[in-house]
């Protein structure tokens, strides 16, 4: 009898068959720059102070938010913001960063015009080119030259609606027929002050449960590609990030027009906002 034929004598079990252990999870994609982290994914992690560059893609409407090295000025935060050396600037999860409790920021977003006056806010350098909802983050719509009020819904997930409008207050300049001065409420209920300075249209944003600032909008002297420089002030969820890039470039379209308004012959000159 073969060696391959022979039984096991009666007092011997065969050894128990065990799953070996995987080194990578159910989420992980080996493509990837590096893995996904959940928290990330889910919106609630936060970023540090940072540093966003706003630039015209074309003239189509199309612009990117494109991450800087550093954090502003006067304001704690990372020695280096900008994505680390061999990371995919297209990569479409943060880099985790355990020692701090902060994850790295997005390298780059992207806000793509989809129709008349539609616009989507989408993570990466460029919006995807076959399917149109891939790595899409926020639909938004555009105030135009008649309403003060503009809507950011999730693409995906909960789908909550974020909505950033003219509110009365007690200023009497945020509340002028000209003003452009705005008021966020972001999908929590949470409420923001959005104000554009008269001389330079910088813009600034802030938690009006604290009168904190939250960032700052800072418009070029002058330039053709640059549209302005979002310094965020404070740490925020990557969720927020997202509905902040999507407002101000919605406020930056709506200052823009006040702005030409303002200087054409039936502008009058205001001056306050816009």
């Amino acid at each position: 009898m073969s060696a391959t034929n022979q039984s096991l004598p009666q007092d011997t079990k065969p050894p128990a068959y065990t799953v070996p252990e995987t080194t990578t999870s159910a989420s992980f994609d080996p493509d990837q720059k590096y893995q996904p982290v959940q928290l990330a994914a889910s919106g609630l992690a936060k970023i540090q102070p940072c540093i966003y560059r706003m630039e015209r893609d074309n003239l189509l409407g199309n612009s990117r938010f494109v991450l800087q090295t550093g954090a502003p000025e006067g304001v704690a935060g990372p020695s280096s913001a900008a994505a680390p050396e061999g990371v995919d600037p297209d990569a479409k999860y943060p880099i985790d960063e355990p020692s701090t409790g902060f994850i790295q920021p997005p390298p780059a977003f992207f806000v793509k015009r989809q129709g008349f006056r539609p616009y989507a806010l989408y993570e990466g350098r460029e919006p995807p080119k076959e399917h149109a909802d891939e790595g899409k983050l926020l639909d938004m719509s555009d105030e135009g030259w008649i309403k003060t009020d503009s809507y950011y819904t999730e693409a995906g997930g909960l789908a909550r609606t974020a909505r950033m409008y003219k509110m009365k207050d007690d200023d009497k300049n945020r509340n002028s027929w000209f003003s452009s001065n705005r008021t966020l409420e972001d999908f929590q209920g949470n409420k923001y002050k959005l104000d554009t300075t008269v001389l330079m249209n910088n813009l600034t944003i802030t938690n009006l449960s604290d009168n904190s600032t939250v960032a700052t909008f800072k418009r070029p002297i002058a330039g053709v590609a640059h549209q302005g420089t979002l310094e965020i002030q404070q740490p925020i969820t990557v969720e927020f990030l997202h509905l902040l890039l999507g407002a101000c470039y919605i406020k930056y379209l709506t200052d823009q027009r006040r702005r030409a308004w303002r200087h054409s012959a039936g502008g009058g000159g205001g001056t306050s906002g816009g």
